[in-house]
């Protein structure tokens, strides 16, 4: 389970830097698509930081010896 928390850790951190760019709009280009804007991304990594949190806290929960 901690190699999937790593990989949302590491989802999280690239929507968050996708936002970053949108917001300063380094590029005229849409980056995947143009209906996706800036809090789209920071509210995907949100998201996806908080289940990587939930997971590890229900993979503590399942490995305490109480």
């Amino acid at each position: 389970m901690g190699i999937i928390v790593i990989i949302l850790a590491m989802l999280s951190i690239i929507c968050m830097g996708l936002s970053i760019v949108n917001i300063l709009n380094v590029s005229s280009a849409p980056i995947i698509s143009a209906s996706l804007t800036w809090t789209f991304w920071l509210g995907m990594a949100g998201y996806l930081m908080l289940c990587a949190i939930v997971l590890i806290l229900l993979s503590r929960g399942r490995t305490s010896g109480d």
